[in-house]
């Protein structure tokens, strides 16, 4: 769609807005549909919501074909470009760019940490705070993060760089999580202030992602002179697959270590305090080695990323 490293930026960061606001949406849409009278789940409020969000999604994939125009065209490929390129050797490249793989990691754990507290902190507001009634004001309670990063993602990326901006991001939010492992959290509001702060700090890295992976391809192109845009997409996505498969074990993990028991009214204050320890813990270690594998694993910086569009 473009080639310009500003507005990709700007379609990376709108990209993530809609996905965010998307699982706002059904934060807030499934417990009215799911749940009846009696607070307890209903089977046709499952089927209801599962044919709405279908329908919208169908719409959604409509309305991104039809609305999407093509303005970069690569030209005709050339005689090497059109000849079949083996497998292995496509994979030898692909491995072989540093940029992909550390990015691709990255990822993993982005995409992990954040399934993983969406799937924690259910638990954790209902047997360390004793509030699960709290649970529908995260939504709310991280909304100033979210429109920060709505304002400032772009300006501050096309001003610092993309890489510059998601390795200062990562630290604040590193300087968060620890916080949130360290600090006693005697009150819930105590948690979600620490909580949107790291949301802040890790969602500049979220925001810029898919202009990053523009930037490998690029990159990609450049040092082996085959375009390969849907090769290089489809490792990324399955990256982000494979964060979605850690973050399910590790739930299940972090449950079984803390000694939860599962269909007892409440947790003893041992498995409570375990749970809380482990939900914390997690995101920070995660944190950091994103931060570790962005700041020396990762190379396209701003000067770096200039030099592949000198006119940009």
């Amino acid at each position: 769609m473009t080639d310009k490293p500003a507005e990709r930026t700007a379609l990376s960061t709108w990209r993530t807005v809609g996905a965010v606001l998307a699982n706002v949406a059904v934060a807030v849409l499934a417990p009215l549909l799911v749940f009846g009278p009696d607070r307890q789940p209903r089977a046709a409020g499952f089927l209801v919501l599962a044919a709405l969000l279908a329908t919208l999604a169908g719409l959604s994939y409509y309305l991104c074909w039809r609305g999407a125009t093509e303005r970069i065209s690569a030209g005709p490929r050339d005689a090497a470009d059109r000849h079949p390129i083996g497998i292995g050797t496509i994979a030898k490249g692909l491995l072989g760019n540093r940029n992909l793989v550390a990015l691709s990691l990255a990822s993993i754990l982005l995409i992990s940490i954040n399934l993983y507290l969406g799937a924690l902190q259910p638990y954790l507001f209902k047997d360390f705070f004793h509030a699960p009634e709290l649970l529908s004001f995260i939504p709310l309670a991280l909304a100033p993060s979210l429109l920060l990063l709505i304002l400032t993602a772009q300006p501050l990326a096309n001003r610092f760089g993309k890489k510059e901006l998601a390795c200062v991001g990562l630290g604040l939010a590193l300087v968060a999580d620890v916080q949130l492992y360290v600090l006693p959290m005697p009150f819930p509001a105590l948690y979600l202030a620490w909580q949107a702060l790291a949301t802040l700090g890790i969602g500049y890295f979220s925001f810029l992602t898919w202009a990053l992976v523009a930037d490998v391809i690029d990159q990609h192109a450049r040092d082996t002179g085959l375009r390969r845009e849907a090769t290089v997409y489809a490792v990324f996505s399955l990256s982000r697959k494979l964060g979605q498969a850690l973050a399910g074990g590790l739930d299940a993990l972090a449950l079984s270590l803390a000694g939860y028991q599962s269909g007892q009214a409440g947790q003893s204050v041992e498995t409570a305090e375990k749970l809380r320890s482990l939900v914390t813990f997690y995101p920070l270690i995660g944190t950091a080695l994103m931060a570790l594998i962005l700041g020396f694993f990762y190379r396209l910086d701003r000067r770096t990323v200039h030099i592949l569009h000198p006119g940009a």
